[in-house]
């Protein structure tokens, strides 16, 4: 299965970094199946970063990486088909609180929208439901992410390559 990582550099070998920011599925290094999605999420980064001195000269990059289907299926992993209550509750968790730690090697699932925590406090307090708060993060516009949280699991991920993006 080919899987790729929008960023601002070549990386080429994978490691679990503690994010300043909240995510998703919490602390990892995050993929997708989907080569557009991580084209958007590399010049959205480069953009972000330009500002910073260190960054000036960033381009865009897609990193490339395959993983076996039987490597995979060796993991642990917690899959979320559906944006539904449980991932919901999950994404809010990690966003608004703090990585959750977990038993699992990958996490992966639908993506919240890329400025969730208005609808993700509004559903923490109880003041929208479920079903509201989902829609409201409009799930559907992007795929999907897969968040790798053990050393074990970016091992048996191989590096194919890198695309750098024209913007």
């Amino acid at each position: 299965m080919l899987l790729y990582h929008g960023s601002y550099t070549v990386v080429r070998n994978p490691k679990l970094l503690k994010f300043q920011t909240a995510h998703d599925f919490g602390d990892g290094f995050y993929l997708t199946s989907d080569k557009n999605q991580a084209r958007e999420w590399a010049i959205k980064v480069v953009k972000r970063k330009v500002f910073e001195p260190y960054f000036k000269n960033a381009k865009p990059v897609i990193n490339i990486y395959n993983i076996g289907k039987r490597s995979f299926n060796s993991l642990n992993v917690k899959k979320y088909s559906t944006p539904d209550i449980n991932w919901l509750n999950f994404v809010t968790e990690n966003r608004l609180l703090e990585s959750i730690e977990t038993k699992f090697d990958i996490i992966c699932g639908p993506v919240a929208d890329a400025n969730p925590d208005n609808v993700l406090m509004e559903y923490s307090k109880k003041r929208i439901n479920w079903n509201i708060a989902i829609k409201r993060l409009r799930v559907t516009k992007l795929t999907d992410q897969y968040a790798f949280k053990t050393e074990r699991a970016l091992e048996l991920l191989s590096y194919e390559g890198e695309e750098i993006v024209e913007i």
